[in-house]
C-alpha cells in the first residue's frame, strides 16, 4: 500500500500494518515537492504530479529511494498537474493548470504527447465507461465524454439524462 501524506511524503506499508502493530511503515522520503496525485502506469512505474513541479517519477535504486523529474513527459516541466489518469487503451491523462488536458501514450514502454485538450476546466476524476470504451471527465465544465480513440470530445448534457445546468 503506498500512502501520500498532507505533507507530500509517501509512505509504503503492507495491509497489514493495522493488525500488525510491529511492523513499521518505510517512509519515502520527505520531499520537497508538492504532490496532488499519484500514479502507478501499466508499465509498472509510478509518477507523481506536483504543483509547480511537472511530473516527477519515483526512482529505486542502490542509491535508495528518491524522486526525479520524469523525462517522459518534458512539456510537464514547472506546470500545475492536479489529477493524473491511465485509462484502458494506455492513454494517459495528465490534468494542467486548472484548464487542460495533456495526453500521452504508452507503447513497448515508450510514452509520446498525443494532443492537448483546451478548456477543460479543473478536471476531477475520471472514469473508464465499459458500455461505450468511452472515457468520462468529470470537471469544472461538466461531464466531458472522450473517445480514447480518436480523441472526439462531448459535454453530457440533458439529452443524456443530466438535469438542465451545468454544476455536477
Amino acid at each position: 500500500v503506498w500512502i501520500v501524506t498532507k505533507r507530500s511524503s509517501i509512505v509504503e506499508t503492507n495491509l497489514y500494518l493495522l493488525e500488525d502493530v510491529k511492523q513499521e511503515p518505510i517512509l519515502i522520503g520527505t520531499s520537497k515537492l508538492d504532490i496532488q496525485d499519484f500514479l502507478e502506469l501499466s508499465d509498472g512505474s509510478i509518477i507523481v504530479s506536483t504543483y509547480g513541479q511537472g511530473v516527477q517519477r519515483l526512482i529505486e535504486d542502490d542509491q535508495g529511494i528518491r524522486f526525479e523529474r520524469d523525462d517522459r513527459f518534458p512539456e510537464m516541466t514547472g506546470s500545475l498537474v492536479f489529477k493524473m489518469y491511465q485509462d484502458n487503451y494506455e492513454n494517459i491523462y495528465l490534468a494542467v493548470n486548472f484548464n487542460r488536458l495533456e495526453v500521452y501514450k504508452l507503447t513497448n514502454d515508450k510514452i509520446s504527447f498525443v494532443k492537448t485538450i483546451d478548456n477543460v476546466g479543473n478536471c476531477k476524476d475520471f472514469y473508464d465507461n465499459p458500455l461505450d470504451t468511452s472515457v468520462w471527465i468529470a470537471s469544472a465544465n461538466g461531464i466531458l465524454r472522450l473517445d480514447p480513440n480518436s480523441y472526439a470530445r462531448r459535454y453530457l448534457d440533458e439529452t443524456d439524462g443530466l438535469p438542465p445546468f451545468k454544476l455536477y
